[in-house]
């Protein structure tokens, strides 16, 4: 996608100079759906009516250095709009009930 903004940029102007590189990258990270913690995470949720659903994200978070540190992470959270614009915002009751859903996730899993 890179690369093909740069050619373009070229044929608008052939004296533009650029080059897409990669400067870094991470390890991908991935806890087996059937692991005790998404499974106890998705209990919880059906406890209160909720309909989890289990699967994966295309893009990287810091949940993969909790786990490749060996800490079993997942990503949850409350709802909202607008993720990382000057417009994100969350409802008051989607963060409540994200508490009390980790609250219960945490009895539950750290027993």
């Amino acid at each position: 996608e890179v690369q093909s903004i740069l050619d373009g940029l070229r044929l608008e102007d052939p004296t533009f100079r650029a080059a897409a590189r990669a400067m870094f990258g991470r390890p991908a990270y991935e806890l087996s759906a059937g692991h005790e913690l998404p499974q106890t995470l998705a209990a919880v949720m059906r406890d209160r009516g909720a309909k989890p659903r289990i699967g994966g994200a295309s893009f990287w978070t810091d949940a993969a250095v909790l786990g490749h540190a060996g800490i079993p992470s997942v990503l949850f959270g409350p709802g909202g709009a607008g993720l990382h614009s000057s417009e994100e915002y969350v409802e008051v009751e989607d963060v409540l009930r994200c508490r009390d859903v980790l609250a219960e996730l945490a009895r539950r899993f750290c027993k």
